[in-house]
């Protein structure tokens, strides 16, 4: 290389170096590490001094140059072109400062992995938390609808619910008088993302009145979905059963009205794999009375039926008793519900919720008895209710929720969680307001009280960091989110922080179930406008990062 050529490179060099700004270790640290695409840099111009020398001699040298520094540059300082290229992703817009916090989220045998929740809205228009997703599927057929159930089966997962709404599936409220004609549905998915409504069959999902699915499990010819079908000319319904072997192909179990039907109204809430084969757990509600007994349902292989003979002692008693979960642990078998009555949603007053949390166990799903009722443990004032039960942390864990005194709206009540060894003994995790009691006033707190309103574990299951719950959190006269709990063992328990945009989207929206699939947790759920219209069945994911 001659000296002229040297001291040429050399001016380029000082010039280029001239007009490029300091680069900060915090700009190396936001740009090399941030997950947002690589645009293209626009072509250097230099100036006319430079460009009217001899340069063909020393190009490849310049060359060399440019290729150097230019591309430490590209690599560390990326610009942002006015028009996104074609085919790259758009990143997500910051709507507000990320939250600091982490939340741990694990399934069983693998390495916890600590993600940090973020406020990022995808292109999509619904918040992509890193820890908590909500799906978006316009294809999916979820508008106008509610999902009550989701379980791992068929092509992955299986969801069931129906395209009416009633309060909840336990509510003392004839199908007819909460929607109308409506038909059970069923989704399917492959990942927990892309979901696909089963083809309506009316002879399956349909008929004359309301048909709804509230629990799907694993079982029987591959999936074995229990609901209700309710008739026009009575306004009451028959406890019903649908069977699948793949999820996408349905049948309607042929109605025995010795076994699903009587007069009033016989609901299946809960089915699970136990006993002979499948059990099924609800109530039976006479017609024309407000008396309620709990009721089993068994099955070898989800096709035939026999209803467990009535016992007053065991399933009956004053008011209601109804079984709203059961699972498969204990001696046996371990159902979950309720004993008394609840304030809503059949007229009675706001304020005179009464009813006790309630536990039956059997060894075999024919034989049941009633755990003895423990003030300190199941009752209280107000109302106590145990919504669901899974196998896990000690042993069992229910959840539910328990009065948290009334106001002059509604009742108040915060989530609770409930432990036993064995399904007999049973003891009741000490109450933590900041983590079982709502934590947004939203307009009706006065500064002396945390909050007055709904907090309700509707689900639980093992996954995550050990056991994941779900439900809704909120005020009743203003709306809820949907809310989701954790725990390494069933007694140490911490909220998710509740991202709105994640959790909150038309007003009323809350989890009904949560199940575990692949590298994460799917809960599903529904969401309702402020003035309870515009249903849509809702999904949420939690990814566990590698």
């Amino acid at each position: 290389m001659t000296a002229d050529m040297k001291t040429d490179i050399r001016a380029f060099a000082e010039f280029f170096v001239s007009t490029v700004e300091p680069i900060e270790i915090d700009e190396i640290l936001e740009h090399r590490f941030s997950t947002e695409p690589v645009q293209i840099v626009g072509p250097v111009v230099y100036p006319v001094e430079l460009r009217q020398r001899r340069w063909w001699p020393i190009a490849v040298a310049v060359a060399a140059v440019v290729v150097l520094l230019g591309g430490v540059a590209l690599l560390f300082r990326v610009t942002e072109p006015d028009t996104p290229v074609v085919g790259t992703v758009v990143p997500p817009t910051l709507t507000e400062p990320p939250p600091t916090n982490v939340v741990p989220t694990t399934l069983p045998g693998t390495t916890p992995t600590t993600v940090a929740e973020s406020n990022l809205t995808s292109p999509r228009g619904c918040l992509a938390a890193s820890t908590w997703s909500r799906v978006c599927d316009d294809a999916a057929g979820f508008e106008g609808a509610v999902m009550w159930s989701v379980t791992a089966g068929g092509p992955v997962l299986v969801a069931v619910g129906g395209d009416f709404d009633i309060w909840t599936p336990e509510d003392i409220q004839r199908p007819l008088e909460a929607g109308g004609d409506g038909d059970a549905v069923v989704w399917t998915s492959p990942d927990g993302v892309s979901w696909s409504r089963v083809p309506h069959d009316e002879a399956v999902f349909g008929g004359d009145g309301a048909q709804q699915i509230f629990s799907v499990t694993a079982g029987g010819p591959g999936l074995v979905a229990v609901g209700i079908d309710g008739t026009l000319d009575t306004e009451e319904g028959n406890a019903a059963v649908w069977t699948s072997a793949d999820g996408f192909t349905w049948s309607r179990v042929p109605h025995d009205e010795a076994v699903f039907g009587g007069a009033g109204e016989q609901r299946m809430l809960s089915v699970t794999s136990g006993g002979p084969g499948l059990v099924a757990v609800g109530f039976d509600w006479p017609a024309d009375t407000d008396l309620v007994d709990a009721a089993v349902w068994t099955s070898p292989d989800g096709i035939t039926w026999s209803r467990v003979p009535h016992d007053e002692a065991v399933f009956g008693g004053e008011q209601e008793q109804k079984m709203l979960s059961v699972t498969a642990g204990g001696p046996g078998l371990v159902a979950v519900g309720s004993d008394g009555h609840s304030g809503e949603p059949d007229n009675r007053p706001f304020d005179e919720p009464a009813a006790d949390a309630a536990v039956w166990t059997s060894p075999d799903g024919f034989t049941w008895s009633r755990v003895p009722h423990d003030e300190a443990v199941f009752g209280g004032a107000g109302e106590q209710r145990m919504l669901s039960v899974t196998s896990g942390g000690p042993g069992l864990v229910a959840v539910g929720t328990v009065s948290a005194g009334t106001n002059e709206f509604e009742p108040n009540l915060d989530a609770a969680v409930w432990t036993s060894p064995d399904g007999i003994t049973w003891s009741r995790v000490p109450h933590d307001r900041t983590v079982f009691a709502a934590s947004d006033c939203r307009g009706f707190c006065d500064g002396e009280r945390w909050v007055d309103g709904y907090e309700v574990m509707r689900s639980v299951t093992v996954g995550g960091p050990g056991l994941v719950a779900v439900g809704l959190s909120g005020f009743g006269q203003t709306g809820w989110d949907a809310a989701v709990w954790t725990s390494p063992d069933g007694i140490t328990w911490s909220r998710v922080l509740n991202n709105q945009a994640v959790f909150e989207a038309r007003g009323y929206d809350q989890m009904s179930s949560v199940t575990v699939a692949g590298s994460g947790l799917v809960a599903v759920g529904r969401t309702v406008g402020g003035g309870y219209e515009d249903l849509a069945a809702t999904v949420w994911n939690a990814r566990v990062e590698e």
